[in-house]
């Protein structure tokens, strides 16, 4: 067994190594030219994270460069990177509740809207929830129906139905009720609360919408919130893009410098790759040093992609299957080949869909009791009324309408959605909400 894992570890090294050579190669050049065709400076603060990926970049040709050393180095990188992905998604988030109330306020200065037939929609949408066989399917439409329907709920049943959605954690890991609540916290927008990571760029318009009266809001005010939400919306987006990118250069780095003391040193796809990541650094160099942005030589890069087709299917399938075995060695390998797996189970890790996968944090598999998920539905709670303490009433229903489409389905029959419907659209006396919201919906039935 000792000398088969030998042999299995080198092969499946050899091929990650291959694999996120390939990755970082066309990620590396898709960064460079985006940035280039953008045609401003997107880098913005993460001018360091950039050095030093390019820095690493530049190590992986040197032989004598210290794989530990380096992986160390990119590691703790990628936990930077993360955190900043993290802010980025609350203030998404947070932005994502005032995108909800602003959408349903448009109406209110265009054409003057006919009363609503509240029987005739209620029909349309109970028709297309339930058009569907799969329990599955009708549940995601019941929940997109949630969040996009005024929300004319009280504030004790709402925090009725977020307790219920606890309950079904009593026993389960502690893992899974702590994704419960980071995946609520998220919908409700809690989680520029106290965050002293937002940068002063994005913080001032968070301080902006902070303080706006939708009561009592003009048709001038509006114009000036939607227009500022497109561009943080839009700042949000670049600046999350190139958090995208890094993390999956990050990643493929990591990978080859994680895997170079296992590999069997066949990983040929290193030569071919050089002359375009070296062609990329030296283009990086110079915008991180004067800001100036070069044209890249697509005949270099096209000259070493070519060399390279075909290779990326052949490697993922090799890789598919070796992690199929990957596990069975477990439990029968050595102590002296266990950092060997560790290794190739980080790597496994990097190499997956999960970009920002934490490497080293663990699972807490502990079992939940009830005062566990007391506690947490408890805090949680907490915070949410703390928000809607300061809030009006049409934030607080917007936060609501998000975290609803969050929770498992409360309704047992057709005739309790139909007459949440009913309920939602009679005693919605806003026509200029309640038409945005039949039509933001109607977007999902003309699909």
């Amino acid at each position: 067994m000792e000398s088969e894992f030998k042999s299995f570890s080198a092969a499946l090294a050899d091929d990650y190594q291959n694999m996120a050579l390939i990755n970082f190669a066309m990620e590396y050049f898709n960064t460079y030219e985006s940035l280039y065709d953008a045609g401003d400076d997107r880098i913005g603060e993460q001018k360091e994270s950039i050095e030093k990926i390019v820095s690493a970049a530049r190590k992986l040709f040197v032989d004598d460069t210290d794989s530990e050393e380096v992986y160390s180095e990119l590691s703790e990188l990628r936990s930077s990177v993360i955190d900043h992905m993290e802010m980025l998604s609350a203030c998404t988030d947070y932005f994502g509740i005032h995108e909800y109330i602003l959408n349903r306020i448009e109406l209110r200065y265009g054409e003057e809207l006919p009363a609503t037939d509240n029987d005739e929609e209620a029909r349309k949408i109970l028709q297309y929830i339930f058009e569907p066989k799969d329990n599955m399917e009708v549940n995601l439409r019941i929940r997109d129906m949630l969040s996009c329907m005024p929300v004319r709920m009280t504030s004790n049943r709402f925090f009725d139905l977020l307790q219920e959605s606890f309950t079904v954690y009593k026993g389960s890991e502690k893992n899974s009720l702590d994704s419960h609540v980071y995946m609520i916290r998220s919908a409700a927008g809690l989680g520029t609360e106290g965050n002293d990571s937002i940068p002063s760029e994005i913080r001032k318009y968070i301080d902006i919408f902070e303080e706006i009266d939708y009561k009592n809001i003009t048709q001038a005010s509006y114009e000036e919130y939607a227009s500022l939400l497109d561009e943080i919306s839009d700042m949000l987006v670049v600046k999350s893009e190139l958090c995208m990118s890094m993390m999956e250069m990050l990643n493929d780095l990591a990978t080859v410098f994680l895997t170079a003391n296992l590999a069997s040193g066949e990983a040929k796809v290193k030569e071919t790759i050089k002359p375009c990541t070296e062609m990329v650094s030296d283009a990086f160099e110079k915008v991180l040093k004067d800001g100036e942005y070069t044209a890249l030589d697509t005949t270099v890069s096209d000259e070493c992609f070519a060399k390279l087709e075909g290779r990326m299917e052949k490697l993922s399938g090799k890789i598919a299957a070796a992690e199929g075995r990957l596990d069975s060695f477990k439990n029968s390998i050595q102590a002296d080949d266990s950092l060997a797996l560790d290794s190739l189970l980080r790597a496994e890790k990097l190499m997956s869909s999960s970009e920002f996968v934490k490497l080293d944090e663990g699972i807490d598999i502990t079992e939940c009791t009830e005062d566990t998920v007391n506690a947490a539905f408890l805090k949680l709670s907490e915070e949410l009324k703390a928000v809607f303490d300061k809030k009006d009433k049409t934030y607080r229903r917007a936060v609501m309408a998000s975290v609803l489409k969050e929770l498992p389905v409360f309704f047992v029959s057709h005739t309790e959605v139909m007459n949440y419907l009913r309920f939602t659209l009679d005693n919605c006396k806003d026509e200029a909400e309640k038409t945005a919201s039949i039509r933001l919906f109607g977007l999902n039935l003309e699909k």
